[in-house]
């Protein structure tokens, strides 16, 4: 039975060990450029529909001149920040939680096959 718990603790620990190597890699290739970041947002998704961005005749001058404001700013926020700049930033920053996340979890899978380990040891 002992011989179980530490061949299932050995495979757990190099699952645990295993699984942050390869978030390190592939964060190590797509921040040299190797490799493209999975896309979670797009330029679509950021681009905003303007819906009355059109003055109306009989609207209240200051919606009018409210829009006119947002309008303006929208475009010299463009002028500054691209959408597409703001979509390549928000993926990495999606990836860098995620590879976050799958490393914090490997350590803890890893741990869970230390302790298997130990627990054998000790029950020895």
């Amino acid at each position: 039975m002992s011989g179980v718990i530490k061949i299932t603790g050995l495979v757990v620990l190099m699952a645990g060990i295993l699984g942050i190597t390869g978030t390190l890699y592939y964060s190590f290739k797509i921040f040299t450029g190797a490799v493209s970041v999975p896309k979670v947002f797009s330029e679509e998704d950021l681009k905003r529909k303007d819906a009355g961005s059109v003055p109306e005749e009989g609207a209240d001058p200051e919606e009018n001149m409210e829009n006119m404001v947002r309008r303006e700013l929208d475009n010299q926020f463009k002028k500054i920040a691209p959408p597409s700049v703001i979509a390549k930033l928000l993926n990495l920053l999606t990836w860098s939680i995620f590879a976050g996340i799958a490393t914090l979890a490997g350590g803890k899978i890893a741990g869970i096959g230390l302790s298997m380990l130990r627990s054998k040891n000790k029950n020895e």
